[in-house]
């Protein structure tokens, strides 16, 4: 009896332009009536979740790919990089000249001269130009990093829990080959994010899943990203969104349709939890 169900956000819960459909919503509210356990399952930082959390009443989450996890207001997981791995990353992605934003707990940081807070007028205006913070925003974001390098001064102080570097699947495996430490994984074809290596949304999954003494065939995932493969793979029903990678799509038990055409309500009206 499925008794959780994990859901990524981007592609997933959310479209591209940050539209959650009406009948998500309503999806959400049909398996709260019945008292199932609800998380968040993403690669974006807590600070860029805030607001889809706060939409749906949804205070679990899996951030960062699995580096912070929090559940009920209670942290269950807190993994953030090594200072000294940090350091030799923005070196290389410096010298490649390759964008990249460092997410702290609750911080974005840019570049020198800019970071994303929750009292930042960045964000602020962020906030009035869109509902929640659209992807090409985001990438607009990372771009930025490109003109004005990060310092070391700028996170020395910071515990960095990951890493989003722009860099297509051409050149993803120079850093591969570069840093055994890692782990890296994207949502999309554009950006790819850094995290520990030996943490995925699958490890955070089973993190959960043990403070709550729920078995992984109780559980249910939903993921349109190669960061959510993992994870679709090791809970008992692993459903892929239409919209998702060829990859996932292979390796999940169901695929629903796609974001946009209710694409949740139809994949849980799939498996009769609704």
């Amino acid at each position: 009896m499925t008794e959780i169900v994990f859901f990524d956000i981007d592609g997933t819960l959310a479209s591209r332009g940050n539209y959650i459909p009406e009948s998500t919503v309503e999806a959400i509210e049909q398996l709260k009536e019945k008292d199932i356990h609800l998380v968040l399952a993403t690669g974006r930082p807590p600070l860029l979740i805030a607001e889809i959390a706060q939409k749906l009443d949804i205070n679990s989450y899996i951030s960062m790919n699995g580096q912070y996890v929090l559940y009920e207001g209670k942290v269950l997981e807190s993994n953030p990089l090594l200072i000294e791995s940090v350091d030799q990353l923005v070196h290389f992605a410096n010298e490649r000249e390759d964008g990249l934003v460092l997410c702290t707990e609750n911080e974005l940081i840019i570049n020198s001269r800019l970071s994303i807070n929750p009292q930042s007028w960045y964000l602020k205006f962020l906030k009035k130009v869109a509902h929640f913070i659209p992807s090409r925003l985001q990438l607009a974001i990372r771009s930025a990093a490109m003109k004005q390098k990060i310092k070391k001064a700028d996170y020395a102080d910071k515990d960095v829990y990951m890493v989003n570097l722009k860099v297509n699947r051409k050149d993803e495996l120079e850093y591969v080959q570069h840093f055994e430490e890692f782990h890296f994984t994207r949502a999309n074809e554009q950006t790819m994010d850094v995290i520990n290596h030996g943490v995925s949304k699958a490890k955070a999954v089973q993190r959960i899943l043990s403070h709550l003494k729920i078995k992984p065939e109780d559980a249910v995932a939903f993921g349109d990203g190669l960061n959510d493969l993992e994870m679709i793979e090791f809970v008992g029903t692993g459903i892929a969104m239409q919209n998702g990678f060829d990859e996932l799509k292979e390796a999940a038990d169901i695929v629903t349709d796609s974001v946009t055409n209710d694409g949740i309500l139809k994949g849980l009206q799939k498996i009769k939890l609704i």
